[in-house]
């Protein structure tokens, strides 16, 4: 990795990371799954992100929720979001 790339990756990682756990406070996910251009980075990312996220977590969940890298297909993913959205609107749990 060059000098160059690691600031903007700690950087990235540091506000990810916070807002990540932030969201985790009032959604309680088990896991939080990443995709998109930011994610090809890898572990020059992922790393420090996991660090900043437990970091900034609430107390009850530190250990307890993962971030992990989406393994479907870019396109997938909107269509099993939009399908998730429709499924929860039939069911009135909104």
């Amino acid at each position: 990795m060059s000098i160059a790339v690691f600031p903007i990756s700690n950087t990235t990682a540091r506000w990810l990371g916070l807002a990540l756990a932030n969201a985790a406070a009032f959604s309680e996910p088990e896991a939080i799954f990443l995709m998109g251009g930011p994610t090809h980075a890898g572990e020059a990312l992922m790393r420090p992100l996991r660090h900043y996220f437990e970091e900034n977590l609430l107390f009850l969940y530190k250990g307890k929720i993962k971030i992990l890298l989406s393994q479907l297909a870019h396109n997938d993913v909107a269509i099993f979001g939009a399908a998730a959205l429709a499924r929860l609107s039939e069911n009135n749990s909104f």
